[in-house]
C-alpha cells in the first residue's frame, strides 16, 4: 500500500496504546527507532507527568529507557502499561 508513504516517510511508524492507571488507553503514533526515554518524554508532556516518574511495562517486563521500541518487541497495536511513581518527598 503506497498511501502511507506520503503520510510518513518511515516504515517504522506504528500506532500503539498507552494504558494509564485510570484504565484509559491513549493512542500514540510512534517511530520504532525511537527510545523508551523519548516515549516517556512525549507521554509525560501529554499527561503532564514528569517523565522521570514514568515506568512502562510491556508483556510483564519493565522497559529500559535506552531500549529502542523495536528492540522491545513493540509493534502496531501494542499496549504498553504506564505506571507513575509518586514523587519522593
Amino acid at each position: 500500500s503506497d498511501w502511507s508513504s506520503d503520510v510518513c516517510s518511515s516504515d517504522l511508524m506504528v500506532s500503539i496504546y498507552i494504558r494509564v492507571s485510570t484504565g484509559e488507553k491513549v493512542n500514540v503514533d510512534v517511530d520504532l527507532n525511537s527510545s523508551i526515554q523519548e516515549l516517556k518524554n512525549r507521554i509525560g508532556g501529554l499527561r503532564s507527568v514528569d517523565p522521570e516518574l514514568i515506568t512502562f511495562v510491556f508483556k510483564g517486563k519493565i522497559l529500559k529507557d535506552e531500549c529502542l521500541l523495536e528492540a522491545c518487541g513493540i509493534t502496531e497495536g501494542s499496549i504498553i502499561h504506564m505506571v507513575t511513581m509518586k514523587k519522593k518527598s
